[in-house]
């Protein structure tokens, strides 16, 4: 999994380092997760590969799914503990929009 972070985001760093503090060392490896800026030029390379315009966010890519908002942050629940996952199994039941809506409710 790679999560594209806007490196200029004070939640979106934020969340890099809370995730930090939570994943186990087993899976904070590149064979699991990477974090990667979405302005570097290999940032920069994925999100034109994947056909993300306007980024400002969260990005993961994973297993071939290109993941935005609330589906991303969902998406990084599979790194964290088994508690988190299972908040984040009962935030999938809430609707995509309703979510993504909380999202950038959130991130402003």
């Amino acid at each position: 999994m790679i999560a594209l972070i806007d490196g200029d985001c004070a939640l979106c760093v934020g969340l890099v380092e809370w995730l930090g503090k939570r994943i186990t060392a087993e899976k904070l490896n590149p064979a699991h997760i990477m974090f990667v800026p979405g302005e570097s030029d290999w940032g920069t390379e994925l999100l034109r590969e994947a056909q993300v315009t306007g980024f400002d966010s969260v990005v993961v890519l994973n297993k071939g799914q290109v993941l935005q908002e609330g589906d991303a942050v969902l998406a990084l629940a599979e790194v964290l503990p088994t508690r988190w996952k299972v908040l984040a199994a009962g935030g999938k039941v809430v609707p995509r929009g309703v979510r993504n809506m909380l999202y950038r409710w959130i991130a402003r």
